[in-house]
């Protein structure tokens, strides 16, 4: 698996061998023997190839798919859906000169307001878009 992830990301970098290699303090042979799985590197060698493709070692190594943990956008995929969902929802409209007037508007509503406002978007959403979250067993009246 690493020689694979090697492969990729060197190709995904526009990088030569040589300037992979002479970044790293290693030869071009060594990167080569690498790639082509003709060699394994020591644990400092791999982390060193995480850090400069910015992949996390168990990335590299094979043991996960998501190439930095640490990122923002695996940040998200971490998140509960609602939470993401609220994300999205925060990036797509922030620019929208009357976003932040009802996102106050709605921290200083009551409890009572806001499930109101929770079940007029649940149901506009199940006419118009993908369903919004409201809490199960909440009630208006």
């Amino acid at each position: 698996m690493l020689s694979s992830r090697l492969q990729e990301l060197v190709s995904e970098s526009g990088k030569s061998q040589k300037e992979i290699g002479i970044s790293l303090s290693l030869s071009q042979q060594r990167i080569n023997h690498y790639i082509s799985g003709k060699r394994q590197p020591d644990a400092d060698t791999i982390v060193a190839l995480a850090k400069f493709f910015n992949v996390s070692t168990d990335y590299l190594l094979g043991a996960s798919d998501i190439r930095n943990p640490y990122s923002q956008e695996a940040s998200m995929l971490m998140l509960p859906r609602v939470e993401r969902d609220a994300l999205v929802a925060v990036r797509r409209y922030k620019s929208d000169p009357y976003f932040p007037e009802l996102i106050s508007l709605y921290g200083e509503a009551s409890e009572r307001d806001r499930a109101l406002v929770r079940q007029i978007l649940s149901e506009y959403s199940e006419k118009n878009s993908p369903a919004l979250p409201v809490d199960a067993g909440e009630s208006v009246g």
